[in-house]
């Protein structure tokens, strides 16, 4: 069964969606912790959000992202749960607010950068000493001794020694230009999921892409 929404016309929440969304969100988050190396669909978890805000609404975004974060901080841990909120979630729904309300993609991208930007910033002058760990963690992890020792077990001593060097190296690098690298990856943050976002519409509503982002909520949308 099909279903449109007129200009004006402010959909009511559909709790299948709902549930759709926030499970979908959560589970593409989660794989992070559980699977690193798919910590990618991590960055675009809040696709799943941005899409039930152009197609549902805001009331029923907002419904599934308190669903997702529910279930991140029972599965891990309510600090967990506020990181996904405030690093992925509120700059996607941002993203997902310009494009609802006409202001387009890049707009969109825009407000969310500035989100993610301005909480830099905020940590920096607020929390820099606790910051600077957290952003150097992975850097210094590449020069640990149990790393190291790991590591001359599967290549010669003296290749060790060398990736030793330049990981101490990289390090010290980045105790300076750490905050600068946060920035960019906040960058990245926000150009993946309007990767997505835009390669999801030009697949399902070309509409939103070519003008008619203006519309709100108009336009026609498979549904059962």
């Amino acid at each position: 069964m099909s279903a449109s929404v007129r200009v004006g016309e402010r959909p009511e929440p559909q709790a299948g969606g709902i549930i759709t969304a926030g499970l979908a969100s959560a589970v593409m988050f989660a794989l992070a912790p559980v699977i690193p190396i798919l910590s990618v669909f991590a960055m675009v978890a809040p696709v799943p959000l941005i899409v039930q805000r152009l197609r549902r609404g805001l009331s029923s975004a907002l419904l599934a992202t308190l669903l997702a974060a529910a279930i991140l901080a029972w599965t891990f841990s309510p600090g967990l749960a506020l990181g996904f909120l405030l690093v992925l979630v509120v700059p996607g729904l941002l993203l997902g607010e310009a494009m609802a309300r006409g202001r387009g993609l890049r707009r969109g991208c825009a407000w969310a950068f500035c989100f993610l930007a301005g909480q830099i910033v905020l940590g920096l002058i607020f929390a820099g000493p606790a910051v600077a760990p957290a952003a150097l963690q992975v850097f210094d992890a590449f020069r640990s001794p149990e790393f190291l020792a790991e590591l001359r077990t599967r290549i010669p001593a003296e290749n060790v020694d060398e990736f030793a060097a330049q990981a101490k190296l990289v390090y010290s690098i980045m105790e300076v230009v750490y905050p600068a690298a946060l920035v960019i990856m906040g960058a990245l943050v926000v150009l993946a999921n309007a990767g997505v976002l835009r390669y999801y519409l030009a697949r399902r509503d070309p509409g939103w892409l070519e003008g008619g982002s203006s519309r709100g909520y108009a336009g026609h949308w498979a549904s059962s």
